[in-house]
């Protein structure tokens, strides 16, 4: 069963493309495997 989480802000247009998060390449692969991919969080460039 579906539950909204409290942390998560959905987005205003549920119709929001993807790919403005993700390269080609990786959405391809999503595709693909049927899998995720996370990038580990101490690769992100941000404090």
């Amino acid at each position: 069963m579906y539950k909204e989480h409290p942390s998560f802000i959905p987005p205003d247009d549920a119709d929001i493309k993807i790919w403005r998060y993700m390269d080609f390449t990786k959405f391809v692969a999503f595709l693909d495997s049927k899998s995720l991919w996370f990038t580990r969080a101490d690769r992100f460039g941000d404090p």
